[in-house]
């Protein structure tokens, strides 16, 4: 029995808590006093009056009171993020900054370059296979694509092939191991075909690197050459330095003679030898 007057008790509470609520916005009558809600149930009837203070219950009322607010639960969860903002207004300009360092003022001629020391004016000279900007104290060297400065002196510029040198295969001092070779600046096991570029017999399927070329022969007699991956003789008066004093003939050194002339006069070939447009060609 006195479980269900309780509970009964409890649920008038909740309903009378909503009226007093309602009551209150209605009217200007103060219900309610901090944070505990005061009120007076009355057994003979189940009525139950909300009241400001504790004491204002009457003889037959049985007084009765509860907080507005328990205390406070566990932090849910953080909500999602909510969408960015509208673009705030453009602040004020700020003061003007101090003076910059007074800047370069290089000569006709000159580039500004940054260099060890600092950045100066320099001059701008053209060197093998690269550009330099040069000081009292050298030059440092820009190398055209696929060349390197590998001995560190500027004065004959960038002088090393790295995209077939096997000792700087793509970089300065990178070596390919032995019976590979440098094709493009990477070291390769593949051997290159008559034509392509090579600083090393080891790098052409022909085994010839002849002028820096693979060729398909050794190519190593005088006036002959292999431009093209192919040997072929000079032509004839070209000046070959293995033929001095003498020109390139017909595949070989010769010397000039005059047509027709017999032999053993000037102008006259030796026995094993024919004069034909004007060069001795052997027989």
């Amino acid at each position: 029995m006195k479980k269900f007057l309780l509970s009964s008790i409890i649920a008038m509470v909740v309903i009378a808590f909503s009226s007093a609520t309602m009551a209150a916005k209605q009217q200007p009558q103060v219900l309610m006093s901090g944070s505990v809600i005061y009120g007076c149930y009355k057994e003979n009837n189940g009525q139950l009056r909300i009241v400001s203070a504790a004491n204002q219950c009457v003889q037959g009322e049985i007084a009765i009171s509860w907080n507005m607010e328990g205390p406070p639960g566990p932090q849910g969860p953080q909500g999602p993020q909510g969408p960015k903002g509208d673009t705030g207004a453009a602040g004020p300009m700020g003061p003007q900054g101090p003076a910059g360092a007074v800047g370069f003022d290089c000569a006709v001629g000159q580039v500004l370059a940054q260099t060890a020391s600092g950045w100066q004016c320099r001059s701008l000279e053209v060197f093998q296979n690269a550009i330099g900007t040069c000081g009292s104290e050298g030059c440092d060297l820009t190398c055209s694509f696929g060349w390197g400065n590998c001995d560190s002196d500027y004065t004959n510029g960038c002088e090393i092939n790295l995209l077939s040198d096997n000792a700087n295969c793509g970089a300065c001092g990178n070596v390919c191991q032995s019976g590979w070779s440098c094709t493009n600046g990477v070291c390769s096991s593949v051997k290159n075909p008559d034509g392509n570029a090579c600083t090393d017999p080891a790098q052409c399927q022909s085994g010839y690197c002849v002028q820096g070329i693979c060729c398909n022969v050794a190519c190593d007699n005088p006036c002959q050459s292999c431009g093209s991956g192919t040997c072929a003789n000079l032509p004839v008066g070209i000046q070959d330095p293995l033929c001095a004093p003498y020109t390139c003939g017909y595949g070989g050194c010769a010397t000039s003679c005059i047509v027709g002339m017999p032999a053993g006069m000037p102008g006259s070939c030796s026995s094993n030898a024919t004069c034909i447009d004007s060069i001795c060609v052997l027989n």
